[in-house]
């Protein structure tokens, strides 16, 4: 999330949350885990091509901006801190 909030494009094992936030060919690659050539040749990719470098990042800093913004996660990390006490502490 802080790549993409910067406007730099990641490349990442498709691993946990990654893909909700790594969308692959449009903010980043994502590939499967232990594909060392594929993130390597992705990599390198992004290296040599600037403006797809620019057009991920672009497209990476909006889906964060919109998905991620910091209201929006400070409501999720409340409604799982009250979550967390139990019942007799909900908001």
């Amino acid at each position: 999330v802080q790549s993409l909030a910067s406007g730099k494009p990641a490349v990442a094992f498709n691993l946990d949350g990654t893909p909700e936030v790594l969308i692959n060919g449009k903010t980043g690659y994502t590939t499967a885990p232990h594909e060392i050539n594929k993130i390597t040749n992705k990599l390198i990719a992004l290296l040599l091509d600037k403006n797809l470098r620019e057009e991920m990042g672009k497209n990476g800093r909006e889906l964060v901006k919109h998905k991620f913004d910091w209201k929006t996660m400070i409501n999720a990390l409340e409604l799982e801190y009250y979550s967390a006490l139990g019942p007799g502490f909900a908001k």
